[in-house]
């Protein structure tokens, strides 16, 4: 019996070439390669990226993106601003400097923590009915961080004003004596 020998193209048995690989093979395979690759594409594009790009809304979108970081500059130097002057008013009255900033610091941070504490502690986004569970741990986590990170950022903000509001009354106080 003869051994047959193989190579890059197909079979070699007896001197005579034996073709397995074609142009129809190839073609065929490169269908299969792009049709698995649309499907993966269709079920992990959970925002729909590909037919907002189509629609050419992403586009629209990032020119206003420079307006909205724009807008939050302007609001967090009107807070400075308005934080300022209410402790400049605040100067010489009763309660001290630092006693309102340190008012709105911490019911900021209590507006922060509450609704960050139950999400977590219900296991809030655990609901979402993903279908590929890879989206749905992808999704999921980036959630529970994000609420994680807003649970810190309140608890900072409660501990700082807090902070401000025992350090303005002590120091009162103190002036007082």
């Amino acid at each position: 019996m003869d051994n047959p020998s193989f190579n890059q193209n197909g079979i070699e048995y007896n001197g005579e070439q034996i073709a397995y690989k074609d142009s129809t093979y190839e073609l065929k395979l490169q269908e299969t390669i792009d049709n698995v690759e649309a499907e993966l594409t269709s079920q992990l594009d959970v925002y729909h990226f590909s037919t907002m790009r189509n629609a050419n809304i992403l586009s629209r979108l990032t020119g206003k993106q420079l307006y909205l970081w724009i807008a939050c500059g302007v609001c967090g130097v009107v807070s400075l601003l308005l934080m300022g002057i209410l402790m400049g008013l605040e100067r010489n009255g009763e309660w001290g400097m630092l006693y309102f900033p340190g008012c709105a610091l911490f019911i900021n941070g209590v507006f922060l923590i509450l609704p960050t504490a139950w999400v977590l502690a219900t296991s809030y986004f655990s609901g979402l009915a993903i279908k590929v569970p890879a989206v749905y741990a992808a999704v999921t986590g980036v959630l529970y961080h994000c609420t994680r990170v807003g649970l810190v950022a309140g608890i900072v903000l409660a501990v700082l004003g807090l902070a401000a509001i025992v350090g303005s009354t002590i120091g009162r106080r103190k002036a007082a004596r």
